[in-house]
């Protein structure tokens, strides 16, 4: 085994192989296509007499692996609880969209009256502020995935 940084290396053993891993946020990945086979819950590095290997020379990352004490188990990692979150969350903006689309009408009523007289072309009011609303509502969308979502 090769073991370059350690002061008790004892050579180098030749092998043929090779393997690449490419860690990028979620975000990119589902932007470029790429495959998701998991989702790191933490990243170390570790090196014989640098960092966390210090007590145990030799062990590497094993070392740095280990659970936190707790009684009580996050919710934060019960992929059902972030499912419901996700969906409660969705279903919020989606009633948040319908009643900004409803109350077009009476925003059109309220410029009308306050310019004393139709100023606008009601279609095409009505019609560009939906397509903002639809705007608004996708950035939230991502926003609740990017928090809660737990299908890349």
């Amino acid at each position: 085994m090769s073991r370059l940084c350690a002061t008790t290396r004892s050579g180098f053993v030749e092998s043929i192989g090779s393997g690449i891993l490419i860690l990028m946020s979620a975000s990119a990945a589902i932007e470029c296509g790429a495959p998701i086979y998991g989702v790191p819950a933490m990243t170390a590095t570790a090196t014989d007499k640098e960092g966390r290997t210090v007590p145990a020379p030799g062990q590497g990352i094993l070392t740095t692996v280990r659970e936190s004490p707790s009684a009580i188990p996050s919710l934060m990692l019960d992929f059902r609880y972030r499912h419901r979150k996700l969906q409660a969350k969705l279903a919020d903006i989606s009633s948040w969209t319908q009643e900004e689309k409803e109350g077009l009408q009476t925003e059109l009523e309220a410029l009308e009256a306050l310019h004393n007289s139709s100023k606008f072309d009601d279609e095409e009011f009505v019609r560009s502020n939906e397509i903002c609303i639809e705007r608004k509502a996708q950035e939230i969308i991502k926003n609740a995935q990017d928090i809660w979502s737990d299908e890349f």
